[in-house]
């Protein structure tokens, strides 16, 4: 039987708690569940996990998917619904699932490399842009998304629990990011279905289908909040390049053009989301939560 690496094991229980830690001692038994019930068996775990087991498999008549298990949580069932709405179309295909164990079973996608890996941003860009265009549905009328503005009541949950650690600085980023949200969220925005984490590692290619999206998490809200994730991203390389700026200005030009609007509602939206994930951050206790407000302070730079 696979064991779990010990980063993936800290990460679980630092996560989900109580509740993870007992994930951890009965996933023995639910993969041993998901390989009888489907009857199959685990190919190649992924190397790198982060909140799920994943790896390939293998059914019995020779045919390759992916298994995804995990703690069963509210994100899990938004992934898995919001699989269900965009149908195979520009994204991975769901196979099957079964909340009660946690599990997805995932559509192999081969060779699946990362829109990363394209190391040219103009061609990445492009790529992205299509991605959108094409991958959002017309919200459902009856779902149990998020909207954007519900990520927003993270900004005073951080107020009430991690105000002595904010600096000036982060607490102007924080009043602002919520302020841009109130004002982008009004009634007139169009309700779409979003992938809502939508950058360069969750774009994987097939060789049959092409470009697909993987890792939904499902929110409701206007099209071009699905650009936010994309500009600040890759992580950590995005930071790590001679000019952040130059390369969101070459994606702003593109993105504008691709997805006819204004830059200023773009840069707007991608700020939003920097200071959404530095918050999700702060509330995981993850030491690198200053990344996405120093992303959030490139951002700025571009008027």
């Amino acid at each position: 039987m696979f064991t779990l690496p010990s980063y993936f094991q800290k990460k679980i229980t630092k996560t989900f708690g109580k509740k993870g830690q007992t994930w951890l001692e009965q996933f023995p038994s639910l993969l041993d569940k998901c390989i009888q019930k489907w009857n199959l068996s685990i190919e190649k775990p992924c190397e790198n996990l982060s909140y799920n087991f994943i790896s390939t498999v293998k059914f019995q008549n020779g045919k390759k998917a992916v298994i995804k298990l995990g703690v069963p949580n509210p994100e899990m069932e938004t992934e898995i619904e919001s699989l269900q709405f965009f149908a195979g179309n520009n994204s991975v295909k769901l196979l099957d699932y079964d909340k009660e164990f946690g599990v997805l079973l995932l559509e192999k996608i081969k060779p699946g490399k990362q829109l990363f890996s394209l190391k040219n941003n103009e061609k990445e860009t492009l790529i992205f842009s299509k991605m959108i265009r094409e991958l959002p549905v017309p919200a459902p009328e009856n779902h149990s998304f998020p909207a954007i503005k519900d990520w927003g009541m993270v900004f005073k949950r951080i107020r009430k629990t991690s105000s002595r650690k904010l600096d000036t600085d982060f607490k102007r980023k924080l009043d602002k990011a919520e302020y841009l949200l109130s004002e982008l969220t009004k009634p007139r925005e169009q309700k779409m279905l979003l992938h809502g984490d939508l950058h360069h590692f969750n774009i994987l290619f097939d060789e049959k289908r092409g470009w697909l999206a993987i890792d939904p998490k499902g929110v409701i809200g206007e099209r071009i909040f699905e650009t936010a994730r994309f500009l600040h991203n890759p992580y950590p390389q995005f930071l790590q390049n001679k000019s952040p700026v130059k390369i969101t200005e070459q994606r702003l030009e593109i993105l504008s053009s691709e997805l006819n609007t204004d830059k200023e509602r773009i840069l707007d939206y991608a700020f939003i989301d920097c200071i959404l994930s530095s918050c999700w951050n702060i509330e995981e206790a993850d030491e690198d939560w200053k990344y996405s407000i120093k992303c959030a302070s490139v951002l700025e730079k571009i008027r």
